[in-house]
């Protein structure tokens, strides 16, 4: 996933009968950090592609022993998102648009997996870097497929939207070792971008801050309280170990990796992630800590020293 992932940093539908009125628009906006291009550019960009049913698929090549081209749930999430800022764009009158939007939706559902009281997205291949069995979910995606789905009932007063979304949030009240994708230390909390099953708390900081800003955007829709003091906690995690995440010539993807992969975020690409997200949780929550990191970071990007 890490590997990943990194290429897609560097290069940074059925038509149903969805009741929406062609020019009236939700009452929810786009989600915060919706993807910068328009959702078109984002489905055919290098590695990406559309299926036939309008699913985003990315091309894993040989990696995941050969998982090859595979709709993953969190990069359909946010090509959603896009389809859905596009749509309020036109001033929702492009039907096109709309239908793009809740077919993703109607996919999501489709595709998760009902996990005691939850609704989760698993992932059929194993991780060797983290030691993975196939099945497993992450905290990564589960507030964004969410964000997905409310704005989906949004969009059609379906209720079988808001209940999906409602399910996908309960994953972030259950630890790891319960299926979930939470890890509690005293007062702070640790979403998992890797969850493991068996307990092992990977402590991944771009998934975790990425699943922060979906749950905050969450909470902003529905105003429950419940969703702030897992947010509080979330943010007193990363105040609490961002420290540990100073490599002294660039930061740390995550403080735990079982396999020999070196955890190191490399400059110019996870480190910048990182320094992005560290603006953002100064941004929205006013601690100059997070500044300070930020810069720390950002000045490793800027150093062209070789390191081993």
């Amino acid at each position: 996933m890490k590997q990943v992932l990194r290429k897609i940093l560097v290069a940074a539908f059925f038509v149903s009968s969805h009741s929406a009125i062609a020019g009236t628009c939700p009452s929810i906006g786009a989600a915060p950090r919706t993807i910068a291009s328009s959702a078109e550019t984002y489905a055919t960009t290098k590695g990406f592609s559309l299926r036939e049913d309008g699913v985003v698929l990315y091309d894993y090549g040989k990696a995941f022993n050969g998982l090859g081209k595979w709709a993953d749930p969190f990069f359909n999430s946010n090509y959603a998102l896009g389809l859905y800022r596009d749509f309020l764009n036109t001033n929702c009158t492009d039907e096109k648009l709309k239908e793009q939007f809740l077919n993703i939706a109607d996919w999501m559902i489709a595709e998760g997996k009902t996990r005691g009281d939850m609704l989760v997205w698993e992932y059929p291949f194993s991780d060797p870097n983290f030691q993975l069995a196939p099945g497993w979910i992450s905290g990564i995606g589960q507030s964004r497929m969410a964000s997905v789905l409310l704005r989906a009932n949004a969009v059609t007063g379906k209720s079988e939207y808001k209940a999906a979304a409602e399910a996908a949030m309960r994953a972030y009240e259950h630890t790891i070792t319960e299926g979930g994708v939470m890890v509690y230390e005293g007062d702070v909390a640790w979403l998992e971008e890797m969850a493991d099953i068996k307990g092992n708390s990977f402590k991944v900081l771009n998934g975790h801050i990425t699943g922060l800003a979906g749950i905050l955007d969450y909470y902003a829709i529905t105003k429950d309280e419940k969703w702030m003091a897992v947010v509080k906690r979330g943010v007193a995690a990363v105040k609490r170990d961002i420290p540990k995440f100073d490599a002294g010539f660039s930061s740390y993807y995550s403080l735990k990796m079982p396999s020999n992969a070196r955890p190191i975020a490399p400059r110019v690409e996870y480190n910048a992630l990182h320094v992005s997200q560290l603006i953002w949780m100064y941004e929205n929550f006013g601690d100059p800590e997070f500044l300070t990191w930020a810069m720390r970071f950002h000045a490793y990007d800027m150093n062209d020293d070789r390191y081993s």
